[in-house]
């Protein structure tokens, strides 16, 4: 049986994987696939009107006091010297479609979503069914309009990688 680990980024991300969600488990689907699910977004309340997703299932990466935090630890973000002052919009109300606003939430938070990568994998291949790396698809959707989507699936991808080499990565 083929796993499948459906992840959606920023707003338009999280609407499309929780709309699958929702298919999946309606009657009139029959649904036999070992699947999970991941809900990546810096919007707080995009996040929370995800009416499918479980709360385990959704992960907040907005980011408090970020000029403060970029101030303080200019070496670790590649932000353009023109985006910083967008930086103050994205404590927890989306990245205004600003790419380099979701990056810099992707940056601050590596440890935080490499662990809930690392968490969603295991609990498909311990719980759900005898799935091995080498046969797991790994769903990315996202917009290339927005700043969360757009600003992260790059790195999100390159971190799926690392946790999950023999994957499959289909974006959409």
């Amino acid at each position: 049986m083929r796993g499948n680990i459906y992840i959606g980024l920023g707003g338009s991300g999280i609407k499309t994987v929780d709309a699958i969600k929702q298919q999946f488990y309606s009657d009139d689907f029959i649904y036999n696939i070992a699947s999970a699910f991941c809900a990546i977004d810096t919007d707080r309340e995009a996040l929370s009107n995800c009416g499918f997703l479980s709360a385990e299932e959704l992960v907040d990466i907005g980011v408090v006091n970020p000029r403060l935090i970029y101030t303080a630890n200019k070496d670790k973000f590649d932000i353009p010297d023109k985006n910083i002052h967008y930086l103050s919009n994205i404590c927890n109300s989306g990245s205004g479609q600003v790419r380099s606003n979701g990056h810099f939430c992707f940056l601050h938070n590596d440890s935080f979503l490499r662990n809930k990568i690392l968490s969603v994998y295991h609990e498909l291949t311990n719980t759900k069914s005898k799935i091995t790396i080498s046969n797991i698809d790994v769903h990315l959707f996202f917009s290339s309009c927005g700043g969360t989507g757009s600003g992260i699936f790059y790195d999100i991808a390159k971190l799926i990688k690392e946790i999950i080499p023999n994957s499959n990565i289909i974006c959409y």
